[in-house]
């Protein structure tokens, strides 16, 4: 499995003070770490009590992140902020598993999002160590 469920722990104050910063925000065009090319993601990079690589991620209604791995970092917290959210998809070898909800993401292993007819936001924020340092570190998980 390359996620960890976890449990909410953002306030409706603080869910509804990042959808405001997704209104007014300058998103970033994401460029893929491998080809430099732009892809279907964006970003703002928004703050979070002392976390230091937070941002909000949006994707287009009917956009797709296809099967990759990222190459800036090892995990990442994903907090979905908008109704409608389409799912997340891992793989690993054959075995294609759907994850939905706060979940810890393990971003070295294949992962991709094939967005439905909504706009999808979430808040993110990274991690450069592996999943089960960061799950026992944020003991957040169910």
């Amino acid at each position: 499995m390359g996620y960890r469920k976890l449990n909410e722990f953002l306030s409706t104050e603080e869910k509804k003070e990042f959808l405001h910063q997704a209104k007014i925000g300058k998103w970033i065009n994401h460029k893929s770490t491998v080809t430099g090319e732009p892809c279907s993601l964006y970003f703002l990079p928004v703050k979070y009590k002392s976390f230091e690589r937070v941002s909000l991620m949006k994707m287009e209604p009917n956009a797709v992140q296809d099967w990759h791995v990222d190459g800036s970092r090892k995990c990442v917290v994903i907090y979905p902020l908008t109704d409608n959210y389409a799912k997340g998809y891992t793989r690993n070898h054959d075995l294609i598993e759907s994850y939905e909800g706060v979940v810890l993401l393990d971003v070295t292993k294949d992962h991709a999002v094939f967005n439905n007819e909504h706009t999808r936001i979430n808040l993110q924020i990274s991690f450069d160590e592996p999943i089960e340092k960061i799950t026992a570190l944020l003991d957040l998980g169910k």
